[in-house]
């Protein structure tokens, strides 16, 4: 969910997969576990940031670092998109984000990434999800 939300069906799917969970079964579109999202994350960091970029963060560091991401999301409207017909793009202040979740990790007395680490974090997660989802644009 990194940057920009794009088109009407991948605000519908973000919506539905919250208010109707079963509702990505019926319609037979796979969202990763948590499991597949971190390990998706592990190995594309190291293909994209360079062999053990993560290695300093647990399993549990990443689900945390992911909590407080979408926290961000839901704090600032962003899983209660209005639905238009139109193919209009909402987009995500990369910095503002970054500091939220900072924000959040120092507050919690649990710093446990460099803010480049978050970056990745984040953004490989939208990949992952993109990727399961395969949102038409």
């Amino acid at each position: 969910m990194w940057g920009t939300i794009t088109n009407k069906r991948e605000k519908d799917l973000i919506k539905d997969q919250e208010n109707y969970p079963h509702l990505m079964e019926d319609l037979n579109i796979e969202m990763p576990d948590d499991k597949q999202v971190i390990e998706f994350i592990r190995s594309n960091a190291d293909k994209k940031f360079g062999k053990g970029f993560l290695t300093s963060l647990s399993d549990d560091d990443i689900t945390y670092i992911l909590d407080i991401a979408y926290d961000y999301y839901a704090d600032h409207g962003l899983l209660e998109l209005e639905i238009s017909d139109d193919d209009s793009v909402t987009e995500i202040d990369k910095e503002e984000m970054l500091d939220y979740v900072e924000k959040e990790l120092k507050k919690d007395s649990v710093l446990i990434a460099s803010r480049e680490q978050l970056e990745a974090v984040i953004l490989l997660e939208s990949e992952c999800i993109e990727q399961f989802a395969q949102f038409d644009d």
